[in-house]
Formats: C-alpha cells, sequence, structure tokens
C-alpha cells in the first residue's frame, strides 16, 4: 500500500489539479484569466453586498453628474447660452474606476477601468435612446395639446432610464467579452475567485474557504496521526480523486455562475 503524504504535499497536489483546465477551453479563457482579478474573498455573503453596494454607488454618481451636466450653461455661436440636452458623464467617467475597485477590493485596476468604461457605454447608449423616443413623444404631445414634457420630469425620466442600464448591465444583459462564456463582469469574477459543491442546493466558497477545507482533509493524511487518523486507510491518490470531485469544472463554473449573476437585476 502507498504511504500517506504530508499534508503539504497532499494540499499541492488537490491545488494543482483545480487549476488544471480542459484543453479545449484554454482559447476561451485567455482573457478571462490574463484580465480578471483574483480576490481573496472571506465569503459569498460579503461578495453579494459588495456587488449591491457598488451598483447603488455608481447609479447615485451617474445622477449626480447627469444633474450637474444639465444645470451647466453652455454657450452657442448661433443659439447664445443654452442648456445640454444629452450627458457626457465626464466626472462619472473619471471616478468609476475607483468605485468598481470597491468591488474587487483595491485589485485590478486595468481590470476595474475596462468595466467602468463599459458601463459608461451603456449609460449613455441608453439616454441616447431616451433622447429618441422623448422627443417624438414630445413631438405628438404638441400635435395634440399644444403642450411639452416639463423639463424637470424628462431630467428624471433620463436619469431612472440609464440607471436601469446600469443595474441591466450588472446582471449580465451584455456580454463583457466575446473571448469568455460568461456572459458579464460580475460572472467573470465569480468564475475566476469562487468554486461550489451541487448538491440538492448549490453551496459556493470562496479560493480562501475551499484552500481550508482541502487543508482540513489533507490534515487526516499527517503521519503523526498515526492510526488516530480516519482518514488513515485513504492513499494520497484516492484523496486526490475525492478532491477532482470537489472541485467544479471551469465549464460548469461558468454556466452556474452565468445564472447566479442574474439574480442582481
Amino acid at each position: 500500500m502507498q504511504s500517506p503524504c504530508h499534508a503539504e504535499s497532499c494540499l499541492l497536489c488537490c491545488a494543482d489539479v483545480g487549476s488544471r483546465k480542459d484543453l479545449f477551453m484554454q482559447p476561451v479563457h485567455i482573457v478571462n484569466e490574463l484580465v480578471t482579478p483574483e480576490v481573496d474573498y472571506d465569503s459569498w455573503k460579503e461578495f453579494v453586498d459588495l456587488v449591491y453596494l457598488v451598483q447603488d454607488v455608481f447609479c447615485n454618481l451617474l445622477a449626480a453628474t447627469v444633474l450637474e451636466e444639465f444645470q451647466t450653461q453652455h454657450t452657442s455661436p448661433v443659439l447664445g447660452s443654452i442648456y445640454c440636452r444629452m450627458p457626457t458623464l465626464t466626472r462619472m467617467k473619471a471616478l468609476g474606476p475607483s468605485v468598481i475597485m470597491r468591488l474587487t477590493n483595491g485589485n485590478g485596476e486595468f481590470w476595474c477601468s475596462m468595466v467602468s468604461h463599459f458601463v459608461c457605454c451603456r449609460a449613455l447608449r441608453a439616454a441616447a435612446i431616451f433622447e429618441d423616443v422623448s422627443t417624438s413623444f414630445e413631438d405628438m404631445l404638441k400635435l395634440q395639446d399644444g403642450t411639452g414634457m416639463q423639463q424637470r420630469d424628462r431630467l428624471a425620466l433620463m436619469i431612472s432610464s440609464m440607471q436601469q442600464e446600469i443595474r441591466h448591465t450588472f446582471s449580465g444583459a451584455m456580454p463583457f467579452s466575446i473571448y469568455t462564456l460568461s456572459s458579464g463582469f460580475v460572472s467573470t469574477l465569480l468564475v475566476k475567485n469562487f468554486t461550489f459543491y451541487a448538491d440538492k442546493h448549490l453551496t459556493a466558497f470562496t479560493h480562501k474557504q475551499f484552500r481550508k477545507m482541502l487543508l482540513t482533509l489533507c490534515m487526516g493524511l499527517h503521519p503523526r496521526l498515526g492510526e488516530c487518523s480516519v482518514l488513515l486507510p485513504v492513499t494520497s491518490d484516492i484523496l486526490r480523486l475525492v478532491c477532482e470531485r470537489l472541485c467544479a469544472s471551469e465549464l460548469e463554473k461558468h454556466i452556474v455562475f452565468h445564472t447566479q449573476e442574474q439574480w442582481l437585476y
């Protein structure tokens, strides 16, 4: 019978099993693996709370930015002093990456900048769609009764439309990258920093939690325990098979975390 290995050696073996990728998936994941930050989250609850917090902060920043821009007068050589009708989100673009970095606990500055830019683009697109629709609607109102929409009401509706787009984007409504199977940037963080055990109920673990679980399991084979260990009959090869079963594959993680991302909206 093969002699049990030390806990540290077993942990390295198990970590190697968890880090291996299916060969056919490697080209698909390469951008995600290189760019998405590794974050040492303490728990699933911490991650969920951070997502909702960052989402709310981003929406509040958008409202403040749009209101500020719409209160600023611009001078036109033709029309004179006028107010803007379309936001540019200059302040939000500058502060957005630091807001997203709260989601990653200060990690992955480049990734956070990309996400912020992506979210701002989606918000501006929502504003452009709103502008087209509201202008047509206002023209209809003027034709019917000679009145139009109040500027204050129009601005509030535009901000609401842009905030809805932001929340929709956080839930993976638009693909963050064609080079990943995950639908949005939240699920890329989940795939990179969490694993799960699928039984009757899905149980997700951070990588920190999972490493502690593997270390605890491997300690059962430590030679100092001798016959006192309930894992004495388990060889290192059997332990490797057990750990392979515990760790979800990359494909499984993408499929499951894609659906988990959607409860955000």
